[in-house]
């Protein structure tokens, strides 16, 4: 067997994982906190249905290093909200309802 072939298994994997990492950078680049809030917007009206809206949900910065985003949705009939969580590369973490907006003590 020529030596040469020996390298093959390790020239193809370090091309599969350079495409790969290549791949996350383009997608971190290219995806904004609107492409991710309008994605969220858009589960929470699938979700609830009804007289929900994608313009009943804002969102904002997470404050942490994992939570990329928090989106806030206010359900139009009985103010019901929900929350959801968004890391870096637009994965939903979390979601979160609290059953009214208004402040509970």
């Amino acid at each position: 067997m020529p030596r040469g072939l020996w390298w093959a298994p390790l020239v193809a994997l370090t091309l599969v994982a350079g495409v790969l990492v290549f791949r996350l950078g383009w997608k971190q680049a290219h995806l904004s906190e609107t492409d991710a809030i309008s994605h969220s917007a858009a589960r929470y009206v699938v979700q609830t249905g009804g007289e929900a809206k994608v313009t009943d949900c804002i969102g904002r910065p997470g404050g942490q290093d994992v939570i990329w985003l928090i989106l806030r949705c206010v359900a139009p009939g009985d103010g019901a909200v929900t929350r959801f969580s968004v890391a870096w590369f637009g994965r939903l973490i979390g979601e979160r309802e609290n059953g009214s907006a208004e402040p509970q003590t």
